[in-house]
Order: C-alpha cells, then sequence, then structure tokens
C-alpha cells in the first residue's frame, strides 16, 4: 500500500472521523434513528477512504481527503434533521406498532410465510454457496462511473459455467449531494455481447445500505463463445438522467 510522510497519527485521523460524526448528529432530534445514521456514515466514511487508497493516494492523504469532501458537519446535521424529522419519526413508530398489532391477531399465516421465507433463503444461501465454488474464470474491470452524486465501481466479471455469468460492482453516494439519484438506475443497466445480443434473463443479489453497497448480476443464459461483454446504461430510456449514460467494455477472452 502506498505510504507518504505522515502528519498525523492514525487514532487522530479516526478521532476526526468520529468527531464529525457526532457533530452532525447533535442536530438530529429524532434519538432513534442516530444510531442506524451513525452506522451508515461510518460505513459511507470507509468505504470513500478505500476508494481513495484504489486510485493510489497514501493513507495518511486519504484520510485527510475524507475529511474535506465531508464537507461542514453542522450543515450535514441540519438536512439530515429535516429528512428524519421527529414527528414523522414518532409517526412511523406508531404505524409499525399497529402492524406488529396486526400481525399477531393472525399469528399463523404469518409463521408459515416466515417458515417458508426462511426456506427459500436457505436455498439461495445454498446455491450461492455452491456457485462461488464453480468459478471457471475470473476477469478484473476495475472500471468507476458516475451518475450524478452515485459513483458505480465495476470490479470483476466471473464466469459460473452452464451460461451463468456474474458482474460484481460497488455503488456508492455522496449524502451531501441533492443530486442523489432517486430511482433504482440498476434496472436500467443493459448487458450485451460483441455481437449486438442483449441479455435481459438476471439474478441480482445487493448488500449494504442505501448510501454503499455491492451488487451481484448473474447473467442466466450466457453465450460460451462471446469474447466480449458491453455493460450499457442509459438514463433517457426513462425521459431521466438525459446524458447520464455509460457504455464499458470487458474483454473475456
Amino acid at each position: 500500500m502506498k505510504r507518504c510522510q505522515k502528519t498525523e497519527t492514525d487514532m487522530v485521523m479516526y478521532e476526526e472521523w468520529e468527531n464529525y460524526i457526532s457533530k452532525m448528529l447533535k442536530h438530529v432530534r429524532f434519538r432513534p434513528d442516530k444510531s442506524k445514521i451513525r452506522r451508515e456514515y461510518t460505513e459511507h466514511i470507509e468505504d470513500m477512504y478505500d476508494d481513495y487508497i484504489e486510485e493510489g493516494m497514501c493513507e495518511e492523504e486519504a484520510k485527510i481527503r475524507v475529511i474535506d469532501s465531508l464537507g461542514d458537519p453542522d450543515e450535514a446535521g441540519r438536512l439530515l434533521n429535516t429528512v428524519h424529522n421527529p414527528i414523522i419519526g414518532w409517526i412511523w413508530q406508531a404505524a409499525i406498532l399497529v402492524v406488529i398489532a396486526a400481525a399477531l391477531l393472525s399469528l399463523t399465516p404469518i409463521i408459515s410465510y416466515g417458515r417458508d421465507a426462511i426456506s427459500a433463503s436457505y436455498d439461495y444461501i445454498s446455491g450461492h454457496a455452491a456457485h462461488e465454488n464453480e468459478i471457471l474464470w475470473k476477469r478484473k474491470i476495475n472500471q468507476q462511473v458516475k451518475i450524478d452524486s452515485t459513483t458505480v465501481s465495476f470490479n470483476e466479471v466471473i464466469y459460473h459455467g452452464d451460461g451463468k455469468l456474474e458482474v460484481r460492482y460497488r455503488i456508492s453516494s455522496n449524502p451531501f449531494n441533492s443530486e442523489i439519484v432517486n430511482h433504482d438506475f440498476k434496472e436500467d443497466i443493459k448487458y450485451f455481447d460483441e455481437y449486438g445480443n442483449m441479455y435481459g434473463d438476471i439474478l441480482r443479489d445487493e448488500h449494504g445500505s442505501w448510501l454503499s453497497g455491492r451488487v451481484e448480476d448473474i447473467i442466466l443464459k450466457w453465450q460460451d463463445n462471446g469474447k466480449m461483454l458491453i455493460i450499457e446504461y442509459s438514463g433517457s430510456d426513462l425521459g431521466l438522467y438525459n446524458g447520464r449514460n455509460f457504455r464499458i467494455t470487458v474483454p473475456l477472452s
């Protein structure tokens, strides 16, 4: 990992990150949301740090750049307080209690549904683990694109055999930017081969929060003779985000 001359200790820098979040949270009046906000912002800061390291910054420079990128904590805190409004928050809590009460009145069907959901989850996890053991080859992508304040980092392509081609990427949004993408743009990502064939039969697995997360798209019917994967996004398909397009070409051989 690249290093440069130390200006502050690691402990001081991590304390600065923690102090930033604490100062920001002083403006959030709805206390039940604070722990979730702290956890999500901590993950977001760590992801920003990792991205700067991947861009080639040394550890100390990356930590300082994170603080510079976050902006004013008081302004961010006031914005969060408008989103996590106490009145709306308590109404939401009351609604949850109503839903729980209604659920208790129909406990039997809920237990049956829960059993089926657990069974389905177990089948998926077992299948996913099996996929990890059936990797035939991998290709690194390491390309980033931006849609407004959202960064999409495509990491790698994995071929599992039987027509299953997996694309792994990470999504990271800047919560302090007013241009956060407000629709699920992942639904508009399209996959092609070099012959122009589009592959729409996809399984998608997502991990993480609305600020930062990992996505795994598995193309189910990929042609074995395909030597090029083309990843395209065009916001104009929905009449939204016109001009916010990207096209990535990945050699597979």
